[in-house]
């Protein structure tokens, strides 16, 4: 995976006073990217690629690796806000998660933390959030002492990566095309529906950012919101279904 991003002077009108659109790869286009409003009335715009489409950092390559984004708002946006900075490009050749806890020994006196456990794919911006979760986990693991710490530990922040560690690395895998177990293709499914669903439903796409970004944990599979992903999706295979065979309808008449 490679990205550019590049800070914009932001208008109170711009994307119509929203503060934030992602805009996810799937296997069809495999290009990313994000625009997040920050203080000083700046936007950061992120476009990611994968496989060596990478964005390209000159000003006109930058707006056209935009372009063919499946959905033309980033584009729009760059093309008519001012740029405040070159585009700074960054390169991650894999997601790596160094098994720690699996290890019958560990030096005494010494732990690990954060990237040096486990790197993640950046635009998921899950890095820090993980790296506290495994600061919270190395708290309570101190509070009951320092016998067999890195063993407790080390299983701690084990349990912590799992989940962001499952999403990032099953679709980074599902966009290359490899095989799944399938446990990981039924989870690529479910969150397929949930980023379709969160387009059109709120309450969704408060669980899709919060679940991805580690702000509520548990969010993108409790019940509820699971439910509204399985109503949505079904309501969208309908509305598909139903415009396909109006076309169909129409082309007969004609």
């Amino acid at each position: 995976m490679g990205y550019a991003s590049r800070l914009y002077a932001r208008k109170p009108d711009d994307l119509g006073g929203d503060l934030l659109i992602n805009v996810s790869p799937t296997p069809q286009n495999r290009r990313a990217s994000a625009a997040l409003a920050q203080e000083g009335d700046r936007w950061r715009v992120t476009l990611a690629g994968y496989f060596g489409d990478y964005p390209p950092v000159d000003d006109e390559g930058f707006r056209a690796f935009a372009r063919k984004l499946p959905t033309p708002d980033i584009h729009a946006l760059i093309t008519n806000a001012t740029p405040l900075s070159d585009p700074v490009p960054y390169k991650l050749p894999a997601n790596q998660h160094r098994r720690y806890e699996r290890l019958a020994e560990f030096p005494a006196g010494l732990l690990v933390l954060g990237d040096a456990i486990c790197s993640f794919t950046p635009i998921y911006g899950q890095g820090m959030s993980t790296a506290a979760m495994q600061a919270q986990a190395l708290q309570a693991c101190l509070a009951q002492g320092q016998i067999d710490l890195a063993r407790r530990f080390f299983r701690e922040a084990a349990t912590a990566i799992g989940n962001p560690w499952n999403l990032t690395v099953g679709n980074d895998q599902r966009l290359s095309g490899a095989a799944l177990p399938a446990p990981k293709h039924l989870l690529n499914w479910y969150m397929d529906k949930l980023q379709i669903v969160a387009r059109r439903d709120p309450e969704v796409a408060l669980a899709a950012e919060g679940g991805q970004s580690l702000c509520r944990r548990a969010s993108l599979l409790h019940p509820h919101i699971a439910l509204c992903v399985l109503k949505g999706s079904l309501w969208e295979s309908s509305s598909a279904s139903m415009q396909g065979a109006a076309l169909s309808t129409q082309e007969s008449s004609s």
